[in-house]
């Protein structure tokens, strides 16, 4: 299904889109909302055929035909032919194994999975180049923002020296409502649940896993080493206190949850999630509430900074549409095989 004759000969592409929560409504309103340029985005018109849900009877706030919701995977591939499968339920299974079965089955596939794509990237990249189809997951890390696709192609020449970014719109929100007022940790959080950018269950972006996920998945591409997150100093937010932010008001500065990947002399990468304090020259001092920036130094093109929101419905409907785009358009060779291609290597520390 994921040959190339199906981007040039048919005038349709099929989706299969895996979840309908916030990312995947948000590419029903994204397609929706520019449906005039998808011949020229896609060089096709994108039909999705297919919805894989838990509920079929939850209400939505998009309308679905009702015979588009399936429940069962393989029900939905074997009832709806498609090309590409949209990857957007999270967690690592089912959605390992679903992702397997696409790729084996030859279809393209695009995920925002950054748990996944952290600890199986290496595994389900490489059945991609064996398969000759696109794995794409550019949404899986920076939301809206084009880091992957910069590391990848624009920076293709470059010697990456080091990437540090706010890779957590989470923990940026929190700390910048800290810093703003008189609100300590647990307002700053239960505000930030209120306004959904916090889930119920907080932990994995508080205690910094969302961001060292995120700068896995980042250091493979940049330097094609693969580290386990056992072996990653990891440090989040849920201790700071009230005297801390005052510290850093008495000092014009300001705490941010900085995730940092750099080769030293003798070229061993470091990775390293924690919270840091920063001053008014840093390029990542005025990064605050639910936006992100990373800041990339190459050798030939200096530091240069990208930012922009990293998460919410329609930036990641953005960065996943524009894999989509990408993997109709461009040869295999160019993407899923290029992205990896120095990722062998597991880096034990």
């Amino acid at each position: 299904m994921g040959n190339q004759e199906h981007r040039f000969n048919n005038k349709t592409v099929k989706i299969a889109l895996l979840g309908l929560g916030t990312v995947g409504t948000g590419i029903i309103k994204a397609i929706r909302l520019n449906a005039d340029k998808q011949i020229a985005a896609f060089g096709a018109n994108i039909k999705i055929t297919g919805i894989l849900v838990k509920n079929k009877q939850k209400s939505r706030s998009v309308e679905v035909e009702p015979e588009l919701l399936y429940d069962d995977y393989d029900q939905l591939v074997s009832n709806r032919d498609c090309h590409v499968v949209i990857e957007v339920m999270g967690g690592i299974e089912p959605a390992r194994s679903i992702i397997i079965d696409s790729l084996l089955q030859k279809r393209h596939v695009i995920t925002a999975n950054k748990e996944l794509m952290a600890k199986h990237g290496d595994e389900l990249l490489e059945l991609a180049g064996e398969q000759g189809v696109h794995l794409l997951y550019e949404a899986s890390v920076g939301g809206g923002i084009p880091l992957l696709g910069t590391i990848s192609q624009f920076l293709r020449f470059n010697e990456i020296n080091s990437i540090t970014g706010i890779l957590n719109g989470t923990t940026n929100y929190i700390l910048t409502r800290m810093m703003a007022g008189s609100m300590d940790y647990g307002s700053a959080l239960r505000e930030a649940q209120l306004l959904g950018y916090a889930e119920a269950d907080p932990t994995s972006d508080v205690e910094g896993l969302d961001a060292m996920y995120k700068l896995i998945i980042v250091s493979r591409l940049a330097w094609g080493i693969t580290m386990q997150p056992e072996h990653i100093s990891c440090r989040g937010i849920s201790s700071m206190t009230s005297q801390d932010i005052d510290n850093a008001k008495e000092n014009n500065a300001k705490w941010k949850l900085i995730a940092s990947a750099e080769k030293d002399q003798r070229g061993q990468l470091s990775l390293r999630v924690e919270p840091q304090l920063i001053s008014e020259e840093h390029p990542l001092y005025g990064i605050d509430l639910e936006f992100n920036a990373v800041t990339i130094c190459g050798n030939i093109v200096g530091p240069i900074t990208l930012s922009g929101r990293g998460a919410g419905d329609m930036p990641t409907s953005s960065a996943i549409l524009g894999d989509l785009s990408y993997a109709l358009t461009h040869p295999v060779i160019n993407s899923s095989l290029a992205m990896t291609m120095k990722s062998k290597q597991i880096m034990h520390l």
